[in-house]
Order: C-alpha cells, then sequence, then structure tokens
C-alpha cells in the first residue's frame, strides 16, 4: 500500500496528544516551576511549545515518514467513550442510531456528499486509555458486584469502583470493548484498516482488539502497553526522563524518546502488514 495517497486518523487521550512534550523544546525556560505551557495563557512563547510538541508526537511523526495527512482528535485528554464519540462525528452520525449497521452503512455514506472523506482516509490509529474514565458513561450498565443490582447513581457507581484495580473493571471492560468493536467494524467495512496501541492492558483478553494491536518496541523490550515501556525504561517517561537531570518537569506523560519508539512500531507494523 502507497500510504501516502490516502490519510490517517488517530485518536486517544493525552498520549496521543503529545501531553508534555514542548518541555524538550531547547528553548524552554529552566529550571522548571508549576507554571506550564499547557494550561498557562500567558506562559511565555507558548505557541512556540505547543507547535514543537505537534511536530514531535509520535502521529505527526507517522505521518511525515509516509509524507501524509492527518485527522487527529484535539482534546489534551480523554477515553475511549470520547474516542468513539469523535469518531461518529467524524463519520457525520453521531446522533444516528443505525452509525453500527455496517453494509448498510456504505450505501448511506456513499451517497451523503459531507462524508467524502471516506476516500481520503486508509488507516486509524485508536489509542485506548484507562478504563475507569469511561464508568461515568456507561454507570447505569454496570451491575453491583455485591447484590447483582444496577446502581442508582453515577457517584454511587464510581465510588463502589474507586479502589479497584483496572482489571478487575470487567462488566466495565466488556462494554467498553463491544463499543470499540462495533465503532472499528463501521470503519472497517468502510474500507479503513484499524490498529490499536495501548495505555494498559486491559483488553488484553479482547481477541478482536489484539489482533489489531500494535506492540511497542523500545531498545530490546517489545510491550503491550506504553505504561509497560515507561516503567521499565526511565528515559521514556518525562518525570524521570535523565536529560532534565536533577530537576525534570512534574510531567509524568511519555517523553520525546517514547514518542520515537511509538512511532517507529507503528511504522513497522504497517510495513509489515501492508507491503508495498
Amino acid at each position: 500500500m502507497d500510504y501516502s495517497k490516502r490519510g490517517f486518523l488517530f485518536t486517544g487521550c493525552s498520549y496521543s496528544y503529545g501531553y508534555g512534550l514542548g518541555h524538550y523544546h531547547k528553548d524552554y525556560p529552566r529550571p522548571f516551576t508549576e507554571r506550564t505551557y499547557e494550561f498557562d495563557e500567558d506562559f511565555p512563547n507558548k505557541s512556540v511549545y505547543a507547535d514543537f510538541q505537534i511536530k514531535q508526537r509520535f502521529s505527526n511523526k507517522v505521518v511525515n515518514h509516509y509524507n501524509s495527512f492527518s485527522k487527529q482528535y484535539g482534546g489534551i485528554s480523554g477515553c475511549d467513550l470520547v474516542s468513539i464519540e469523535w469518531l461518529n462525528e467524524v463519520l457525520g452520525f453521531q446522533n444516528n442510531l443505525d452509525i453500527l449497521e455496517g453494509e448498510n452503512l456504505r450505501s448511506s455514506l456513499n451517497n451523503t456528499p459531507e462524508n467524502s472523506f471516506l476516500e481520503d482516509y486508509h488507516t486509524l490509529i485508536f489509542q485506548t486509555s484507562y478504563i475507569d474514565r469511561n464508568l461515568a458513561g456507561v454507570w447505569k450498565e454496570i451491575k453491583n458486584q455485591n447484590d447483582g443490582t444496577y446502581f442508582d447513581s453515577k457517584e454511587e457507581c464510581c465510588e463502589f469502583h474507586n479502589t479497584m484495580e483496572l482489571g478487575a473493571h470487567s462488566q466495565l471492560v466488556n462494554i467498553i470493548a463491544d463499543r470499540i468493536i462495533d465503532i472499528s467494524k463501521t470503519f472497517e467495512n468502510l474500507g479503513i484498516n484499524v490498529y490499536f496501541i495501548h495505555a494498559t492492558d486491559v483488553y488484553k483478553d479482547i481477541p478482536y482488539i489484539m489482533d489489531r494491536t500494535i506492540h511497542i518496541t523500545h531498545k530490546e523490550t517489545t510491550s503491550l502497553t506504553i505504561n509497560k515501556i515507561m516503567k521499565d525504561y526511565s528515559e521514556t517517561c518525562i518525570g524521570t526522563d535523565p536529560i532534565f537531570g536533577t530537576n525534570p518537569p512534574n510531567d509524568f506523560h511519555p517523553s520525546l524518546e517514547c514518542h520515537n519508539s511509538i512511532y517507529k512500531s507503528i511504522v513497522n507494523k504497517l510495513n509489515e502488514s501492508n507491503p508495498l
């Protein structure tokens, strides 16, 4: 496949956003303080560091590698439900209950001029985030594991699950996984390839997602998740990156080096899956 002929879609949380990469700009003021270019509107030269961040994040590196273009979810943070909502908006059917009807959707979209993007994009990279962030969006579908009844309020449901490990959210994982699979199959039915990268391993037992997962390789280690890479290698997390010496930013997002490894892992997978 010639990846330069059409574009990429990227969605995810702050990991895909490239949060904190502006700290690596050569002119970023030292020593680091609690003031940060991300949220401080009056931060000196804020736009310089924000532009640097966008250019250095893995999605932009993938696009530049193939001399292509992209559309990316623009939020700083997010969850998998937010990604799904954004993808529905990309499709133009965010309020259409029939959006997941597979082949029936194809003819509808082909007859809708505003969805001409369908012939412009070939690949969706979906970065999954922390599963507990989705809880507030589907609490009505979650049963109390103590008595098997549904919760009476969002607050009650979230409080009950507050102390649970991510992997223990079995109901939540299955609910969100089903929604991810539905929207992904819609894109695949429309001719757009879907791949996943992960912050955590909560979807490790979901075959559809795992079959499309890109593992991340950094140095001699290949891992299922970005978090595992950051745990194993100090230079892959901004807040522990030795490049900053004894005064690192108070920021524990993927580092510049980590984004480079994610980018290279994506390129290797794409070239392996769809050789020229």
